[in-house]
């Protein structure tokens, strides 16, 4: 059996390709959207949390000072409840970035942020080590050390080797090389890699970028929670 297409032909059957491909991809995109906020729920429920409102002008500004220099655009809270530590907050966010291919906003779902009297830090963020061959892991350091110095913020160099090996922290550059918070908090951290961990005098925010990588979303949430309290507690040895 013989078949032709002519070129009309064969563009139809690209675009209906293309169509069906955006259209399974679209079905999946909205079936984990809906499966995670089910299980947020689960756990924020089962746990004690309440249904969040809008978040006082004093939140918004203390997590957009954390997110700094990220453009932080939207804020959404989703639960919150308050612990002894204080005030936790799960959100999702949405920041405004700016690249050579114009600009994005990229959504960071399911964050957690702590907002603790027990806290009065400077500000800091810290952000998993990218995991490569010695060679382009270096690169690949180097890029990351130029892309924060064109923000402001310089590499921490007081950290325990552990932490080195799979986080790196960022300061402002007049605190590169003092220790911001105990040895012991950094260590703990090291323990639990593929965070990202944003600082601002009280302000505590947590995120997974590696979220579908892990275990089932509940136990994921609730293990997050533990990790975000014991930092803020070993944190606060220091402030």
């Amino acid at each position: 059996m013989h078949f032709s297409f002519d070129s009309d032909s064969f563009s139809l059957l690209c675009l209906g390709s293309f169509l069906l491909v955006f259209f399974v991809l679209t079905i999946i995109a909205i079936a984990y959207a809906a499966k995670r906020k089910k299980a947020i729920q689960e756990v924020a429920q089962k746990s004690g949390f309440s249904p969040a409102k809008d978040l006082p002008g004093r939140y918004q500004e203390s997590l957009q000072a954390a997110y700094a220099p990220e453009d932080l655009r939207r804020v959404k809270p989703q639960w919150q409840k308050t612990y002894p530590e204080g005030t936790l907050v799960i959100f999702d966010s949405s920041i405004h970035k700016t690249s050579s291919d114009g600009d994005s906003n990229e959504a960071q779902r399911g964050n957690l942020a702590l907002f603790s009297p027990l806290l009065d830090l400077p500000h800091f963020f810290i952000i998993p080590r990218l995991q490569a061959p010695l060679q382009l892991g270096n690169y690949l350091d180097q890029m990351m050390a130029s892309g924060a110095s064109r923000l402001g913020m310089s590499l921490n160099q007081s950290i325990p080797p552990e932490f080195d090996r799979v986080y790196l922290l960022y300061c402002a550059p007049e605190a590169a090389s003092t220790a911001l918070v105990p040895e012991t908090a950094l260590l703990y951290l090291a323990q639990h890699p593929g965070f990202i961990v944003r600082v601002h005098a009280d302000t505590l925010v947590l995120s997974d970028p590696y979220a579908s990588q892990r275990q089932a979303l509940s136990t994921r949430l609730e293990e997050n929670i533990t990790v975000l309290r014991e930092i803020c507690v070993r944190f606060s040895a220091r402030a």
